[in-house]
């Protein structure tokens, strides 16, 4: 019961949070390094592709990595697992939809800092450095997450 209540829970909180449709990629994804991963979902969100976006991203170490943090027996139940990364797949969809694709147009990335994330060899942090058409900078900390297709990326909850 508590379990379904924090998926409720979950489910509620990402739609609250929740981007505009889509085109399609002309680069094929590249999901072979980390590098190479970000820039696939890059590119997707350039072309306002979603599909090509999702398949950037990996939602069950998203799921469980929230449900560690949550109650670490909600990771060891395949049930729960399987239903949060659904909802936050169909947050992030619903996210793109209503608020739309990032822009990143004219944006060229750099990473660096490449070290295993939380003493684990499957998932990896590194830092990507962003620069602009007119040359602004941000950086910003990514996790990847080494998958059966390839490296994708993950977003952890803090």
């Amino acid at each position: 019961m508590l379990a379904r209540r924090c998926v409720v829970f979950v489910s509620l909180v990402l739609m609250a949070g929740c981007g505009s449709g889509g085109g399609a990629m002309t680069k094929p994804i590249d999901l072979t390094t980390p590098e190479a991963a970000v820039l696939s979902l890059e590119e997707a969100y350039r072309a306002r592709d979603i599909a090509a976006a999702v398949k950037c991203k990996d939602f069950r170490t998203e799921a469980l990595l929230m449900l560690e943090k949550l109650n670490p027996e909600l990771a060891k139940d395949e049930e729960i697992i399987a239903q949060t990364t659904e909802v936050l797949e169909l947050a992030f969809r619903a996210e793109m939809k209503q608020q739309g694709f990032p822009n990143f147009r004219g944006v060229s990335s750099t990473f660096q800092n490449k070290k295993p994330f939380r003493n684990r060899s499957d998932i990896v942090e590194m830092t990507e450095t962003c620069v602009g058409d007119g040359g602004s900078t941000t950086t910003s900390q990514i996790i990847m997450a080494k998958t059966e297709p390839g490296w994708r990326i993950v977003v952890v909850p803090e």
